[in-house]
């Protein structure tokens, strides 16, 4: 799994702006993660599924779960398609 360059055209707005940089680093962390899972024996969802704080952080004073962010975008881009 990697993140590829956004386009506007068809992805809601986040109010933010995504650079090459910031991709080039979520790919390199999907790499790690896949590298970790790959040595525990488990697919990079299991991995991601029993490491689910790592993807809870707090900005500012609200906290977020990308990893339940992610899965709800991918939900309404699977219900979009069929």
């Amino acid at each position: 799994m990697q993140v590829q360059s956004v386009n506007n055209q068809y992805n809601p707005k986040f109010g933010t702006t995504i650079s090459s940089e910031t991709i080039k680093r979520a790919n390199q962390a999907c790499i790690k993660r896949g590298r970790l899972a790959k040595r525990q024996g488990l697919t990079l969802a299991e991995y991601d599924a029993l490491h689910r704080e790592d993807f809870i952080h707090k900005i500012g004073n609200k906290t977020y779960d990308f990893y339940a962010i992610a899965e709800e975008i991918i939900s309404k881009l699977h219900r979009k398609a069929k």
